[in-house]
């Protein structure tokens, strides 16, 4: 049994949060450094134990799992693994889905047993913490880049001096938003960049009412922002392994079965997912438990599911650029060895069970 609840941030999380909140703020004097080393080896740790579970333990009945969107497609594997029985043929029999951007928070407090996440926040707050996070396999492992832009403007060149946002100044899509004003022939220099709180559905909103001229976007923005007169000025597909599955090195070496257990129901469900088939199907069963998805964002199932991996796997290159992009933005420190908080272990576990080959073998790409 599935059950959903929106996280409330409590006092006793705060302390935390302040400890990791250095992971997607910029580099600052302690973590831009080139040294990757922490004070208590705890990526070393990671490293050493990657691909074991030699005490598997017991299959919990009962796991908590952060998801940082409240998108369908975000969810719906978890979802539909619990929906078909795949969690209970794993042993697992309570599901609880907290939707909280605090995820990290709330691993290394205890609060969540495992979750869905950003891949470089992941990394990041492993880095600045010195906890052992471990990266198990991706969930989103491609993106559409895209651009939307206010009722109005009909040339790159509109934008000249007008107000954009990707959000955080300092994020990714701040980033990518200089990408796709260059390749549109307009210099980031020339337009303001404006900070803007809340997930892309607020950016969307602001475009839409022409508080800012244009915004990082996602595929499912398109309808209602044509309905009001704006547009899709840059729109791109990339593979990127941006979003993954993470818990902490005390669960995946206490409670590995159960870890593994999770990551075979969720492939299970991925497998149908891909199913374009099933569609309808996947979409009502959704709806009935309580989503709310409009026709037109309906209409771009398989565009939603295409940008998840079917596999949870990854090809360590894309993963060196990713973090290399990161490095750059100052997001991540100079020097960070990213493998050292992946664990491969319950993912291959998963997917020799269920007859996957096996991806990415290892992490020298």
């Amino acid at each position: 049994m599935k059950r959903i609840n929106r996280w409330q941030r409590t006092a006793a999380l705060v302390g935390v949060v302040a400890m990791v909140a250095t992971a997607c703020g910029g580099s600052d004097a302690d973590s831009s450094d080139g040294d990757t080393s922490t004070e208590d080896g705890a990526g070393e740790e990671a490293a050493a134990a990657a691909g074991s579970c030699d005490d598997p333990g017991e299959v919990l009945e009962e796991i908590t799992v952060g998801i940082n969107n409240p998108n369908y497609a975000t969810q719906l594997a978890v979802v539909m693994a619990d929906e078909r029985g795949y969690f209970a043929d794993e042993g697992i029999q309570d599901v609880e889905i907290i939707e909280t951007d605090e995820y990290i928070a709330g691993l290394i407090g205890g609060s969540l047993f495992i979750a869905q996440g950003d891949s470089d926040v992941t990394f990041g707050s492993a880095e600045a913490s010195g906890e052992d996070l471990r990266y198990l396999g991706t969930y989103r492992n491609g993106e559409y880049q895209i651009m939307g832009v206010a009722p109005g403007v009909e040339s790159p060149q509109d934008l000249v001096g007008q107000p954009v946002t990707g959000g955080d100044l300092e994020g990714r899509n701040t980033a990518l938003m200089s990408k796709y004003l260059t390749e549109l022939g307009v210099d980031p220099e020339e337009v303001e960049f404006v900070p803007m709180g809340g997930n892309s559905d607020a950016r969307l909103q602001a475009v839409m009412e022409g508080t800012v001229q244009a915004a990082s976007l996602f595929p499912r923005h398109r309808v209602p922002l044509e309905e009001a007169g704006g547009s899709f000025m840059y729109e791109e597909f990339e593979v990127n392994p941006q979003e993954g599955v993470i818990a902490m090195g005390e669960t995946v070496d206490t409670e590995c079965a159960t870890v593994t257990a999770f990551l075979t129901a969720t492939l299970r469900a991925r497998q149908d997912m891909y199913d374009f088939s099933q569609a309808e199907e996947n979409l009502q069963l959704m709806r009935d438990r309580g989503f709310e998805i409009p026709d037109y964002f309906a209409e771009l199932y398989q565009v939603e599911v295409e940008q998840v991996g079917i596999d949870a796997g990854f090809d360590p290159a894309e993963m060196d650029e990713l973090v290399a992009e990161q490095i750059e933005l100052g997001n991540l420190p100079e020097g960070m060895d990213w493998r050292q908080y992946v664990d491969l272990g319950p993912l291959h576990a998963a997917q020799e069970s269920l007859d996957i080959e096996l991806h990415p073998a290892d992490l020298d790409g």
